[in-house]
C-alpha cells in the first residue's frame, strides 16, 4: 500500500485533503504515533493510521 492510495480513496469519495492542521477536520489520517496528535484527540478529531482507515472503508471495522 503506498500513501498515495488512502488519499486517492479520500478524494474519490469526496474528502478534502489538508496537509495542516486545520480546525474543521473530522479525522487525522497517519502512520506517525498517535500520541503525536493528543492536541486532536482532545478536540474530538478521530485518528486513524492508514490500515485502520483502509479497513474502515472497506467495511472491515467501525470508528467508535
Amino acid at each position: 500500500m503506498t500513501p498515495r492510495y488512502a488519499k486517492d480513496i479520500v478524494e474519490t469519495l469526496g474528502g478534502i485533503i489538508y496537509h495542516t492542521s486545520e480546525k474543521n477536520l473530522s479525522y487525522i489520517i497517519t502512520n506517525r504515533p498517535k500520541s503525536k496528535y493528543s492536541k486532536f484527540q482532545e478536540n474530538g478529531i478521530k485518528i486513524l493510521t492508514e490500515q485502520e482507515f483502509i479497513y474502515l472503508i472497506e467495511g472491515r471495522s467501525k470508528i467508535t
